[in-house]
């Protein structure tokens, strides 16, 4: 579980085909408190440390989580955002966010909102995925590239 409260930006240092995956090496500014088999949102997407090296670490991505998500997108020097998973004695300083992502949205809009800004999202409707239980509520939380966000 993550609280969509960035805690960093990792750099992507090399990126791997490997079949289907995608093997995702980066640098992030607590690269040395990290642990093998350790769960690390990336852009909001739970990832799992599979290698650590000296100031880099690796991790993979399925292609279940490259059809969902902006992560196939990644090339050596893009910037992730990164969120270590939430400790179960700590504070909840945003929503729990489980880093499952259900599908991607374009940003189509900003507006001013006096102090604040209003994005607009668009994305694909998907009927079966409605039927599921899958939307949008007044209220309720999205995350975008991993920063928790108040549906309005």
């Amino acid at each position: 579980m993550f609280s969509g409260i960035i805690e960093g930006v990792a750099v992507v240092k090399a990126v791997k085909h490997d079949k289907e995956n995608l093997d995702l090496t980066l640098t992030c500014p607590f690269t040395n408190e990290l642990q093998v088999a350790q769960s690390l949102a990336h852009n909001g997407v739970c990832l799992t440390i599979t290698a650590i090296d000296g100031d880099q670490y690796t991790t993979t991505a399925m292609r279940e989580t490259i059809e969902r998500t902006n992560i196939g997108l990644l090339k050596e020097g893009s910037e992730v955002n990164v969120e270590r998973s939430m400790p179960i004695n700590g504070r909840l300083d945003g929503h729990i966010v489980q880093g499952h992502v259900d599908t991607t949205a374009t940003c189509v809009s900003i507006d001013d909102a006096n102090g604040s800004y209003i994005y607009t999202f668009k994305y694909e409707f998907n009927k079966e995925m409605a039927s599921k239980g899958y939307f949008c509520v007044d209220k309720g939380s999205v995350t975008v590239n991993g920063v928790i966000l108040t549906v309005c």
